[in-house]
């Protein structure tokens, strides 16, 4: 079989098409390249930035190291004598969410109720409530789900609660 010649614009098609992939590649690499670097600095990101809450002197926004952040954060917003202060204290994650540290005072917790209820946020409950005990300390709204509200689990400090 003789070899095939090409013709001066089908060489220049080649070249162009080439050149595009190659363009295209690189242009694919430099993004690729950016979000790995991108992700890189928020992994050496040492900080945390948390929302303090309940038995506080000062409640609010605040922002510490990772590795020592419940102990940096309960310092900082210096809490008070009646603060329940105990080992498994933990920054939970709140509806929007935030990260939100709640500390209960003594024999309380806080929990962060929404859904059907007449007042939606941050609820000082005695420790040991059950989800069926919430009639007592709560209004709910009519469409309230009745079975829901029958569930005898424990509720923990920190928790968001949505009541269906």
């Amino acid at each position: 079989m003789p070899p095939v010649k090409l013709q001066v614009r089908e060489v220049f098609a080649v070249i162009l098409f080439a050149g595009v992939i190659l363009g295209a590649s690189f242009i694919s690499f430099v993004r690729y390249d950016t979000t790995l670097n991108t992700e890189k600095s928020s992994l050496h990101n040492d900080n945390i930035t948390a929302e303090v809450i309940g038995a506080v002197k000062y409640p609010g926004v605040y922002t510490v190291s990772k590795h020592t952040a419940i102990p940096h954060l309960i310092n900082q917003a210096q809490p008070l004598d009646t603060a329940a202060i105990y080992p498994n204290l933990k920054i939970q994650k709140n509806s929007k969410g935030e990260s939100v540290l709640a500390i209960p005072t003594q024999g309380t917790i806080l929990v962060c109720v929404s859904g059907s209820i007449s007042e939606v946020g941050w609820k000082t409950l005695p420790e040991k409530t059950r989800i069926c005990d919430l009639p007592a300390y709560l209004t709910f709204l009519s469409n309230a789900d009745k079975k829901f509200l029958k569930r005898k689990r424990l509720l923990r400090n920190g928790e968001h609660l949505n009541i269906p």
